[in-house]
C-alpha cells in the first residue's frame, strides 16, 4: 500500500490522497460490517462476551539486526486481532495474506499457549471445522493491523452454494484456511443479486397469472392488437380514483421530506409530482423502461440511483395495496391537507409556532372562555 511521505503528497493532484483516504475509510467500514454480519450468521450460539487479558507478544531480530514485533489479542470467543511491526511481508500489495504469511501466522499462534487455550490449536482438525476470515485494518510500510474472525466452515459453504449459478460453484473453499472478507462480501452481493432477480420473476409471473385468469366477458373486444407493447411500461395500476391523492416520503438521496401527488400522463400511465417540505426541490417521478427517473421543472431528466429511492418508486408503481396504504396514512396524519407555507415552519425559541393555525387559535380562545 502506498503511504503518505510528506505534506506535499496532498498538493499533488495525481495522488488525490484525501480522496483515497476517504474511500479507504468507507471500504474499511463496510468490511467491518460484513465481518460482524458473517460472525452473527455463522456462529449462532457463540458467546460475544468480551475477553480481557488474553494476549501475547513476540519480539525478535532478523539476520540483518532489524527488530520485528508480533502482538495478538483475544476480543471474544470468535474474534481476535494481530498487529505486526516490520513484518516479513505477510501481506501482498493488495492486502491479502500470502501463503508464507498464512503459514507463519498459523505456526506463531499455534505456539502461543494462551491462544491455544482460548481458541484451540490451528491444525487440520481446527480448519476442517472452521475457516478464518480477515480484514486488513492498517497496512503501511512499517505497521499492519489485521482483524480475524473464526467462522463455521459448513455454514460458509452453504452460503457459497447459494451464490452458485447453473450448478457451477461461485467459490471453492477446499483447502482454504484464511479468507479475505472481500470474498464473503462478493458472495453476499451475488446472493442479493439472485434474490432480486427471483423477486422480479415472481412479480412478472403473478402479473401473467392475473392476465390469464381474467374473465373473457370483461375483455374489451375493441382493443387494438397491433399496439406496440414495447412503448408501454409494465404498470398494473388502473385505479383512476388515485389521481390527485397524496402521500409522504423521505428521500434516501438528499434526506428531504417530500409530499408526492399522484397523476397520470397522456397515455394514462402513473406519474408522481414530488415537492420537498422546505420547497427547495420539486419535479416529476416517472418510470422509463422499468426504471424511475426524476424530471425537473425545466424538463431535465435524471436517473434515480439511490438504492432506497429506486426500490420505493418501483414498488409504488407495482404494488397497489402498498400505495393505498401510504395514501391512507397521509390522510390520517393530515386530515386538512398538507400544503406548507413559510408560516408553517417559523417557531419561537420555546417551540411554539409564531403563526398559529386557525383551529389552534380557536381552541385557545375557547379554553380561555
Amino acid at each position: 500500500m502506498k503511504t503518505i511521505k510528506s505534506f506535499s503528497d496532498f498538493e499533488n493532484s495525481d495522488n488525490h490522497v484525501d480522496e483515497q483516504l476517504f474511500k479507504r475509510a468507507i471500504e474499511k467500514k463496510r468490511e467491518k460490517k460484513a465481518l460482524k454480519k458473517a460472525d452473527s450468521e455463522m456462529n449462532v450460539g457463540a458467546s460475544d462476551k468480551k475477553i480481557r487479558g488474553v494476549r501475547g507478544k513476540e519480539v525478535y531480530r532478523d539476520a540483518a539486526g532489524v527488530k520485528h514485533k508480533v502482538v495478538w489479542k483475544a476480543q471474544d470467543s470468535t474474534n481476535f486481532i494481530v498487529k505486526l511491526v516490520r513484518d516479513y511481508n505477510w501481506l501482498d500489495s493488495d492486502s491479502n495474506l500470502t501463503l508464507d504469511g498464512q503459514t507463519a501466522l498459523t505456526q506463531y499462534l499455534s505456539g502461543e499457549n494462551a491462544f491455544v487455550n482460548q481458541y484451540g490449536r490451528l491444525d487440520q482438525a481446527f480448519f476442517t471445522k472452521n475457516i478464518i476470515a480477515y480484514s486488513v485494518v492498517i497496512d503501511t510500510d512499517r505497521r499492519q493491523k489485521i482483524q480475524f474472525t473464526i467462522l463455521n466452515r459448513e455454514e460458509l459453504s452453504k452460503k457459497a452454494d447459494l451464490a452458485a449459478t447453473d450448478g457451477k460453484e461461485y467459490i471453492n473453499l477446499d483447502g482454504v484456511n484464511y479468507i479475505n472478507v472481500k470474498a464473503i462480501m462478493s458472495i453476499d452481493a451475488e446472493i442479493a443479486k439472485k434474490q432480486q432477480s427471483l423477486s422480479n420473476t415472481i412479480v412478472n409471473i403473478e402479473d401473467d397469472t392475473q392476465d390469464d385468469t381474467q374473465d373473457d366477458s370483461q375483455v374489451d373486444d375493441t382493443t387494438d392488437d397491433t399496439q406496440d407493447d414495447d412503448q408501454i411500461d409494465d404498470i398494473p395500476l388502473e385505479d383512476v380514483d388515485l389521481k390527485g391523492k397524496k402521500f409522504e416520503y423521505q428521500s434516501g438521496a438528499d434526506g428531504l421530506l417530500y409530499i408526492i401527488t399522484i397523476d397520470r400522463d397522456e397515455d394514462g400511465n402513473l406519474k408522481f409530482w414530488a415537492k420537498s417540505k422546505d420547497g427547495s426541490r420539486e419535479g416529476w417521478v416517472v418510470l422509463k423502461n422499468g426504471e424511475p427517473f426524476w424530471i425537473s421543472k425545466d424538463g431535465t431528466s435524471t436517473a434515480i440511483t439511490n438504492a432506497k429511492d429506486v426500490d420505493f418508486f418501483k414498488r409504488i408503481y407495482t404494488d397497489m395495496e402498498y400505495l393505498k396504504q401510504l395514501i391512507a396514512e397521509f390522510e390520517a396524519k393530515y386530515p386538512n391537507g398538507a400544503d406548507w407555507t413559510i408560516k408553517d415552519i417559523l417557531f419561537y425559541s420555546n417551540g411554539d409556532k409564531i403563526y398559529q393555525d386557525t383551529s389552534d387559535s380557536t381552541s385557545s380562545s375557547l379554553e380561555r372562555l
